[in-house]
């Protein structure tokens, strides 16, 4: 279970919320890769600090879906599952239309600016083949809708479900010709939304979504295929 080599270290009373963000980062960009057994007591040592703090972190992110345990075996980071992605999409997709139509008569030029510099972003990115900035732009893109639908408690279920959803795409980073049809998908929600046309910018997020969970589901091995290696 390899970790970084340079890790901060931390009081005692910050211990276990320190411990949980580095190791769902590193679940997240993939230097934890699925079905990596994690042993307590090598984090512990790599952290400084005694065994509590880190089963205390390693529960919470097991509570959350990012690790697994078997009783006395094993803890490891939770494997990608085709039908847990098709869950995430699906619970996003229907947030983020409900978010749209709450956000739509709100947007003004501030808005609109974040979309163009957001879409900008996120070309540049996929020019580089860089998946962590393109995963960072393409949320950038979809918070426009969800931080101005002005609902907190939606804003956090899509936080949450979203940060899920990155582990997926940086493990199956797109293909050249999926990024730019990812980033025409882009661009289309947008220029659906400068019409002030909310039918269309609603079909042409729903019609993003449902193409991403097919590319996703496409790069993902079948669950045969797992059980074999």
């Amino acid at each position: 279970m390899p970790l970084p080599t340079r890790i901060p270290r931390v009081s005692r009373s910050l211990a276990r919320e320190h411990i949980h963000s580095h190791l769902e980062s590193w679940i997240v960009e993939g230097s934890l890769r699925p079905e990596e057994v994690l042993n307590d007591k090598e984090i512990a040592s790599a952290f400084g600090v005694s065994r509590m703090p880190v089963r205390e972190a390693l529960r919470s992110l097991e509570d959350r879906g990012f690790i697994e345990t078997a009783l006395n075996r094993w803890t490891r980071v939770s494997p990608l599952r085709p039908e847990k992605a098709q869950h995430l999409y699906q619970i996003v997709s229907t947030l983020e239309e409900a978010a749209m139509r709450a956000a739509f008569p709100r947007f003004t030029t501030a808005e609109f600016g974040r979309l163009k510099q957001a879409l900008s972003d996120l070309k540049d990115a996929m020019a580089l083949a860089n998946a962590r900035e393109a995963t960072r732009a393409d949320g950038a893109f979809h918070s426009v809708w969800i931080e101005r639908a002005d609902n907190p408690e939606l804003e956090q279920i899509v936080s949450e479900c979203r940060t899920k959803l990155m582990r997926i795409e940086l493990a199956f980073f797109e293909s050249a010709v999926d990024m730019q049809r990812s980033c025409s998908e882009h661009l289309r929600i947008l220029s659906a939304l400068e019409r002030r046309d909310m039918a269309a910018a609603l079909s042409e997020l729903s019609s993003h979504w449902s193409s991403s969970v097919e590319r996703c589901l496409a790069r993902m091995p079948s669950p045969d295929r797992r059980e074999k290696r």
